[in-house]
């Protein structure tokens, strides 16, 4: 019996050490992986340091370009109005030379009256007279009726010096204006390099302070780095004299143990031989020996515990020194880590110019994106709150959940017991949440019935569509050819008739061919018009006929857009119902446990009845069994309700995509429909102008200044393309018709000339019919060169439409380009704010696991204290124990002591007791490494968003770069007119100042300082439409 008992605490003792090495190994994992993370979290937070100085540093650049360019603006208003200043001085000096010369004459005329007048002259008084009042009437004077002429000869010679008096004064004030105008002119210029001079001064010092900033920031995370490598290395050393202190304790259970079961084996012994000790001192001797044995056991077991405290001491001499080695390593890699830092603030400071285009350039268009999506959440909520459909309920019935629901209790109940008196409870609540299984399962079926339909219905839309464009394709084609056939309309149409051929006689059949070839051609071309008005009317007649299928089209859609919006709607409610099931199970499944735990410890507690009452536990056993089965089936159910929620927030993802690409495709037909409108309406215009015979520099002057609003909206490629390839095609039509008629003027030309010559030879003497024919003749000659005439203008009216067109294919392309790279940089923007976002939430999560850590460690310290005085009563137990066990071993000769039983068995609760307490103390433990894998978990996914995120804005800013090289070199090569360079540089201006306006206003937000007045902005777009104005009138 007792070598059975031994044998079984041995293996005990085994399993008991094998479990303590794998605590320890788990232990020392965890602290490798936490000081791992720990370094890996001082990393990343060094990083988000530095990145957010460098967005500070940005922001301050930003402003410096932002001071800048309000400086070049103030310069810009200063030189503009100088301009203007010079200008008004020009007119008003060729004001007073234009005045000086009328003086000039006149004091010449006066010169000449009185040198007449004292040579002795006697011009005559008349022609005097007219002269002094031609002067005074030109120089305004009032002079009265009744004066003599020498009178009003001095009143002229006294104006006359006022006027040149005045004459001088105003070109004194002239040139003492251009002094004081030059004056200003140096004083701006000098002011202006002040200016410059002081904005380098101040760049110089903010500069000079950013790098002492920076110093001390370094300076900061290198004393935040050694603080953090100071609590690292503590935290192991702590983390290593728990472990230690395991140890010690799993080796004290370890002798405790022993030291119980020879102590159990010294009773059974000493009982047993209690009332032979006199008859069996062999036996004595040999228990002696035993105890004496026991002694050495526990000497070896102190003399081991001192070991492991000289361990434990070299163990932190080691983690000083090793502590000491990290922070002498960690100040050679902040030194080179701040050498690299340097570089990369150079590069960055490059990238940032790059960065501050792209990005303040497109924010307007991320506020109207918005815009955009608020206004469709808006609709969205509406149509949401006006069709609200009642959710299709399903019945218990349809699944035949009611039959189990009823069978399971009575077989459950059958024979009820103590045990078994909360079991009916949990099968009603497990029958219910079959019954809201079996509803969710029906409402899934449903949903997905719902959305066939709805794919169905929009397969059927999309066919009409297809019918649609076919159509639309079709009236393309006719419109086409209307153009062709009108444009030969109204080319032949104008064609002058031949002259009247009366009394030419029998032998006139020259000019009789002539006559008909002009009557059938007006018949042809009025058969022409007939027919194109003809196609017109049908043209219109289809176009109305277009206008219906849209509208009926348009309710259409809208019916299914709310039939759509109705069922994702109930989707949505179902979605929602599902949740809210799946919670509820969960939340039932996870209370079905706590039920089933008081039935198992009160079989545990009261074994007495367990065994009076074996049947019952066995029924017991069962019924768990059957409610752990049922759970799991619940859970299986839970699963695959999560799964069809999925698929139907999937399906509802696709039928939102398609009812999108429907609306696009909608858009799409009604303007290329509206397009096949301005098109017949172009032609109608066309058939206009042609039969007008409009003059050239009207068509010129609707390609003028007047399409400068055009020229800036966006238009379509596409749609241009064709509008290109329609107007070449009436060109190459109007180039063959003005060759035909020129061809045809000439065959008649010539045929004129032979029946001149036929006439002659005939009729040598018929003067009057050679004067018709040479009448005839001149006319088809001037028709000719009339015809020759138009046929240049036509060549000059294509050649300047070439070149329009051409023009406006160029800016299209250009603003294409400007379009793909808007939104290129729209999207980087969006990147780089939501990078900006992930990296401050990492820093406050970083911030918060430090906070916990240092928790943690204060925790540790407690429980290690906790774990010292618990070692030091331990040794105070082993002591009174040892000293109880000589003390028996001394008086077991005498007969048993019941007062030294009592106190060995308080010994022992109090072993137990301490047992209990490290087998708690284990299980924080365990809790613990849990937390710390959770960390590194978490850590890690870290570590690969922010890496992704960088390679992402690599990518973004290696693409931004090679696009600005490539427009930069497109824009160095292509030659533009200065009229459309002029426009599209002003619009191009006024799109980047509103930029730069929105940027500065909302993605630095935080800083009020950096956004411009709304003064400054009203300035700018009057200033930019000023030098517009100024341009157009210097062109002009």
């Amino acid at each position: 019996m007792a070598d059975s008992q031994l044998a079984a605490e041995k293996a005990r003792a085994d399993q008991l050490d094998q479990e303590l090495s794998e605590q320890v190994e788990l232990t020392e994992r965890a602290q490798r992986q936490a000081a791992e993370s720990e370094n890996e979290s001082n990393r990343r937070l060094a990083e988000c340091l530095e990145m957010e100085s460098r967005r500070e540093e940005l922001e301050k650049a930003y402003t410096q370009l932002k001071e800048y360019y309000t400086q070049l603006h103030a310069s810009y208003e200063a030189l503009y109005n100088s301009d203007l200043s010079t200008a008004d001085l020009g007119t008003l000096r060729e004001s007073i030379t234009a005045e000086i010369g009328r003086i000039h004459e006149a004091t010449a005329r006066i010169v000449e009256v009185r040198a007449q007048l004292s040579g002795g002259a006697a011009p005559d008084a008349d022609r005097l007279a007219e002269i002094v009042n031609a002067v005074i009437e030109s120089c305004g004077i009032n002079v009265p009726a009744g004066t003599s002429l020498v009178d009003r000869v001095d009143r002229v010679a006294e104006l006359l010096q006022n006027r040149s008096r005045e004459a001088e004064e105003g070109r004194a004030a002239v040139l003492r204006q251009q002094q004081t105008c030059a004056a200003l002119l140096k004083a701006g210029a000098v002011s202006e390099l002040q200016s410059r001079v002081e904005q380098l001064k101040e760049a110089v010092t903010e500069l000079t302070a950013a790098k002492e900033d920076e110093e001390a920031e370094t300076g900061r995370r290198r004393n935040l780095r050694t603080e953090v490598a100071i609590l690292a290395a503590r935290l192991a050393t702590r983390q290593a004299d728990v472990d230690a202190l395991f140890r010690a304790n799993a080796d004290l259970a370890h002798t405790n143990v022993r030291l119980q079961n020879e102590i159990d084996e010294m009773r059974e012994t000493a009982t047993t031989s209690a009332s032979a000790v006199q008859a069996e001192p062999a036996e004595a001797e040999q228990l002696r020996h035993q105890l004496s044995s026991l002694e050495d056991r526990l000497h070896e077991d102190r003399r081991r515990i001192e070991e492991l405290e000289a361990q434990l001491a070299e163990a932190r001499n080691r983690s000083g020194i090793l502590a000491a080695q990290l922070e002498i390593k960690e100040h050679e890699q902040q030194q080179q880590a701040s050498s690299e830092q340097l570089d990369e603030l150079t590069r960055l400071r490059d990238v940032e110019k790059l960065l501050n285009n792209t990005i303040s350039s497109f924010e307007d268009k991320l506020q109207e994106a918005e815009e955009r999506i608020n206004d469709l959440e808006g609709a969205l909520d509406v149509a949401q709150t006006k069709h609200v459909e009642p959710q299709p309920e399903a019945t218990e019935s349809a699944w035949g959940w009611g039959d189990d629901q009823q069978g399971e209790p009575e077989a459950v109940q059958a024979p009820v017991t103590p045990l078994q008196s909360a079991t009916p409870d949990s099968h009603a609540d497990l029958a219910k949440l079959k019954a809201q299984a079996a509803k969710a399962e029906e409402r899934a079926e449903f949903a997905e019935s719902e959305l066939q339909e709805v794919r169905a219905e929009f397969e059927e839309l999309m066919n009409v569509l297809t019918k649609l464009k076919l159509e639309q394709k079709a009236s393309e084609e006719k419109i086409n050819v209307l153009e062709v056939k009108l444009a030969s309309a109204a080319v032949t149409a104008p064609v002058p008739e031949a002259p009247a051929t009366e009394g030419w006689g029998d032998d006139d059949w020259g000019a009789s061919e002539t006559t008909v070839p002009a009557g059938a051609q007006n018949s042809e071309a009025t058969g022409a018009l007939e027919e194109l008005q003809n196609e017109l009317e049908e043209e219109r007649q289809l176009k109305e006929e277009l206008e219906k299928e849209k509208q009926e089209l348009n309710v259409k859609l809208d019916e299914l857009e709310t039939e759509l919006l109705d069922k994702i709607e109930e989707q949505e409610r179902s979605a929602a119902d599902f949740k809210e099931q799946i919670q509820e199970l969960e939340r039932q499944l996870a209370e079905n446990p706590k039920e089933a735990a008081p039935v198992e410890n009160w079989g545990w507690d009261e074994p007495a009845v367990a065994e009076q009452q074996p049947g019952q536990a066995d029924e017991l056993k069962r019924a768990l069994e059957d409610r752990e089965s049922e759970n799991l089936a619940l859970r299986v159910r839970i699963d695959e309700l999560e799964h069809e929620t999925t698929e139907n927030a999937a399906n509802k993802a696709e039928s939102e995509e398609l009812l999108r690409e429907l609306r696009a495709e909608v858009e799409v037909l009604r303007i290329k429909i509206e397009e096949a409108e301005s098109d017949a309406s172009q032609a109608k215009q066309q058939l206009e102008r042609t039969e007008a015979e409009q003059k050239p520099e009207e068509a010129e002057e609707s390609w003028g200044w007047g399409d400068e609003g055009k020229l800036a909206e966006p238009n379509d490629s596409e749609a241009l393309q064709r509008t290109v390839e329609q107007l070449e095609g009436q060109i190459a039509i109007l180039t063959s018709v003005a060759q035909n008629e020129r061809e045809n003027s000439e065959e008649l030309l010539r045929e004129l000339r032979a029946e001149v010559e036929v006439l002659r030879v005939k009729t040598p003497n018929d003067t009057e019919e050679t004067s018709r024919l040479a009448a005839l003749l001149k006319a088809k000659e001037s028709e000719l060169e009339d015809a020759k005439q138009l046929q240049e203008e036509l060549e000059t009216k294509i050649c300047d439409i070439e070149e329009e067109l051409e023009r406006r294919v160029a800016e299209e392309k250009d603003l294409e380009a400007v379009r793909a790279e808007l939104d290129a940089a729209k999207t980087k923007c969006s990147l780089l704010m939501d990078s900006e976002g992930r990296l401050l939430d990492q820093v406050d999560e970083y911030g918060a696991q430090v906070e916990t850590q240092q928790q943690e460690i204060d925790r540790l310290q407690q429980v290690i204290n906790t774990l010292e005085a618990q070692l030091i009563e331990k040794e105070a137990l082993e002591e009174k124990l040892a000293a109880l066990e000589a003390e028996l071993g001394e008086e077991q000769a005498k007969g048993p002591v019941d007062d030294q039983h009592e106190e060995v068995e308080e010994l022992r609760a109090a072993l137990q007791q301490q047992e209990t307490r490290i087998e708690a103390l284990i299980g924080e433990k365990e809790k613990l490494e849990l937390k710390l894998k959770e960390a590194g978990a978490r850590i890690e996914q870290v570590q690969k968003e922010r890496d992704a995120a960088k390679s992402k804005y690599d990518e973004l800013r290696a693409k931004l770069l090679a696009k600005r090289k490539a427009a930069a070199a497109g824009a160095s090569e292509a030659g533009r007119p200065p009229s459309s360079a002029s426009s599209t540089r002003g619009s191009l201006a006024v799109d980047t100042r509103q930029e730069d306006q929105n940027f500065g206003g909302s993605s630095f937000s935080p800083m009020p300082s950096h956004s411009p007045a709304s003064s400054t902005q009203g300035s700018t777009t009057s200033a930019a439409t000023a030098t517009q104005d100024a341009y157009r009138r210097r062109r002009n």
